[in-house]
């Protein structure tokens, strides 16, 4: 893809600027996970919050209800999406959530997950949750739930809409299909 061409075409449908980050990884082996390349760009932009996407993501909802409810929580948010525990089992992020979908608990590609909700890689962080990442030294984990829900509110918000996680060639042809299906 040609990230500054597709930037140059969305111009038309919104009035934000989008800006284009390089964090310099030309091989899979120099990745360094995504806390330390939200780092990164944290370093470079200016925020007072933040969408953040898995480039290797299909969203089938709107991510402007994930933003609504980041503003009426006054919080950091993670979309959720409800899949079989068996799928979760060392692929995907487990949540639990409380009574009023605060996240309790997180385990990144548990053996044995707690709970059929999965994080799903879409999260819109407000500013005090920004600032820790980026003015964190060192990371114990690589998930930004779990680096956040033990000493911030961080919520969890579930979605019935298709998502896949493309990563994979298997799942990539599921999303293909289903857009064929949908003609788009």
């Amino acid at each position: 893809i040609n990230f500054l061409k597709w930037r140059d075409d969305f111009k038309h449908i919104t009035n934000k600027e989008i800006k284009i980050l390089n964090n310099g990884v030309n091989h899979e082996s120099e990745a360094r996970g995504v806390l330390k390349d939200l780092q990164f760009a944290l370093n470079i932009i200016n925020y007072e919050e933040l969408l953040v996407l898995g480039s290797d993501n299909l969203y089938c909802f709107s991510l402007s209800k994930i933003i609504e409810k980041a503003r009426e929580k006054q919080a950091s948010i993670t979309a959720l999406k409800k899949i079989d525990k068996e799928l979760i089992k060392g692929r995907y992020g487990c949540v639990l959530l409380d009574e009023n979908n605060k996240i309790i608990h997180f385990k990144e590609k548990p053996q044995k997950p707690k709970s059929d909700l999965s994080s799903i890689f879409c999260y819109y962080l407000i500013k005090k949750d920004l600032d820790k990442i980026r003015l964190q030294e060192s990371f114990k984990v690589e998930n930004i739930v779990d680096h956040l829900y033990s000493d911030s509110d961080i919520y969890g918000h579930s979605f019935q809409e298709p998502w896949f996680d493309i990563g994979s060639l298997e799942e990539l042809k599921k999303a293909e299909e289903f857009l064929q299906s949908k003609h788009l």
